[in-house]
């Protein structure tokens, strides 16, 4: 599976699933919504990692994860991104198949920062292919 394909299955998952907020793609215009976002939005992202060789022939395993970080509103406290991250991570559970993508793992929340007016969750979800 190309990563072309990897995203599109992973942001399809995402846009098709109720009760998240806009959700704005790196390098993408968003047209319909203001930019810079005004209000609570979501920015997700598939990172490769190095991909592993598994046998001698040809068996290759890409790996990676998927992040989505959660903008919440300076000020409106940690429940908003907490309770959207819960919903983030029953998208992607354990043993989901998406075609040829993976998830074997549970995903994890990171600490949440702050970055100017931004209360900021990093949500990860490892994940793997089979080529």
């Amino acid at each position: 599976m190309s990563l072309s394909a990897i995203k599109t299955a992973v942001f399809d998952r995402l846009i098709s699933a109720a009760g998240l907020p806009t959700l704005y793609f790196d390098n993408v215009e968003n047209t319909a919504n203001p930019l810079p976002p005004t209000a609570n939005h979501l920015r997700p992202f598939v990172l490769p990692s190095a991909t592993n060789t598994i046998d001698l022939v040809d068996l290759d395993q890409e790996v990676g994860v998927i992040q989505v970080s959660i903008y919440v509103g300076k000020g409106q406290g940690e429940i908003v991104s907490t309770d959207l991250a819960a919903t983030i991570l029953a998208l992607f559970p354990r043993n989901l198949n998406l075609t040829e993508l993976r998830i074997d793992d549970a995903g994890s929340i990171a600490p949440p920062f702050y970055d100017g007016g931004w209360y900021i969750t990093p949500v990860t979800i490892p994940y793997q292919n089979l080529c």
